[in-house]
């Protein structure tokens, strides 16, 4: 057995195989700098030799080395020790067609429109994680067009009704490193430079509580932001259908419920025999995601007419364009016996520019913040960017927590 290959170059990478090692079993035992580790299948004697470093010159004959260890081990074929590695770093959305036809089956065009409005659902999904927008222009950002052509998988068919799986395979997370200067901490609060965990410093007779987190900053690949916002606008969907009042559309475009959603949605379900529209997720069991974010959405035949409907009114009413910074809580600010408190947020902002952003958040939604920045949680929050010399500040802000 040795490693699948497109265009000379491996399909299976090292790290691919460590997540998928990691999530099935096995124990990390050994490692030898950054050049190679020792894997110890639990509770046996069971041990592979993973090379990590591509710059050795045997690398590539010792991975297939690993990789035909673990075919045989598993007795698997190529292609399904690849399947089993890949989707270890892989989200997987599953869309099925209930349908009231007793065979199962429906027209073929009904079936291109499901996939070609899945591609058109995950395309607003990624409009919106670059931007959130009630309509998008038909000029798309590079970073969204990549994430089409060269992210979006389709799997195997699956048995049940009419069920089609897609794949997108996660890129690495960004990692931010803070410069002392990026947390502008005011004197006379200081901020320890070698603090492995958040640290607190007031001086005497400041009635402020700071808090200043380590200084590296993890933010998820684009590829599952692209699917969690695809959960939280399919949600937001949801709920306007029970609400289609303008405002509660307005609302639900900070989650990533544009019109271009919608109408994807509506493409995808005007076949009359069908019963309900189910779309579930299936999370990279390599990549932690939080459990407050909705898995299984399913839209009732009642509802599915509903979906034109928001989208024209969406598309009427003047343009709602909003920015959004994911990443994750590295500041909080807040006087004492205040309710109202200032959080510093660093990640990614628009198609992948990091920035240091400023959020006055109160109440229970401060709380929430103040959470994310014990538990190192990434956030995002939608809002108005707002430039004031050298400080970013976000007006109007929506803060979601996302993963834990």
């Amino acid at each position: 057995m040795t490693v699948a290959r497109h265009n000379g170059e491996p399909s299976l990478r090292a790290a691919d195989v460590a997540a998928y090692l990691a999530t099935s079993g096995w124990a990390l035992e050994q490692m030898y700098g950054p050049g190679a580790e020792v894997w110890r299948l639990d509770q046996t004697q069971t041990r592979v030799l993973l090379p990590r470093d591509t710059s050795y010159l045997d690398y590539e004959a010792r991975l297939d080395d690993a990789i035909h260890l673990l075919g045989a081990l598993h007795q698997w074929s190529p292609q399904q020790l690849a399947a089993s590695v890949l989707q270890t770093r892989a989200d997987v959305l599953y869309v099925r067609a209930e349908q009231t036809d007793l065979d199962g089956s429906i027209p073929l065009k009904q079936a291109d429109a499901l996939i070609a409005g899945s591609v058109r659902l995950l395309e607003a999904a990624a409009l919106a994680t670059v931007r959130p927008r009630a309509t998008y222009p038909s000029r798309r950002p590079s970073r969204v067009v990549d994430f089409v052509n060269d992210d979006l998988r389709m799997g195997h068919t699956q048995r049940g009704s009419f069920i089609i799986t897609i794949l997108t395979r996660l890129g690495e997370e960004t990692e931010a490193r803070l410069e002392d200067d990026v947390l502008e901490v005011p004197s006379p609060l200081v901020a320890s430079p070698d603090a492995s965990d958040a640290a607190l410093e007031v001086a005497p007779g400041d009635e402020r509580a700071v808090a200043v987190a380590p200084q590296v900053v993890r933010i998820p690949a684009f590829q599952r932001r692209v699917m969690t916002t695809l959960s939280t606008g399919l949600v937001a969907a949801a709920r306007t259908a029970d609400d289609p009042a303008l405002e509660s559309l307005t609302n639900g475009v900070d989650y990533g419920a544009s019109s271009n959603l919608y109408d994807a949605l509506d493409k995808m379900t005007r076949y009359e025999g069908l019963g309900a529209l189910d779309l579930s997720f299936a999370w990279a069991p390599a990549v932690p995601q939080a459990e407050d974010v909705e898995s299984v959405i399913v839209f009732d035949h009642e509802e599915l007419p509903r979906f034109r409907t928001a989208r024209d009114r969406l598309r009427e009413r003047p343009p709602v364009v909003r920015d959004s910074v994911t990443g994750q809580v590295v500041r909080l600010d807040r006087g004492a016996d205040k309710e109202e408190g200032t959080v510093t947020v660093v990640g990614v902002v628009g198609e992948g520019r990091t920035r240091s952003v400023r959020i006055s958040l109160e109440g229970e939604v401060y709380r929430q913040a103040v959470r994310a920045h014990d538990e190192r949680s990434v956030v995002t929050c939608s809002g108005d960017l707002e430039r004031k010399g050298p400080v970013t500040y976000m007006r109007n802000p929506v803060f979601t927590v996302l993963v834990h």
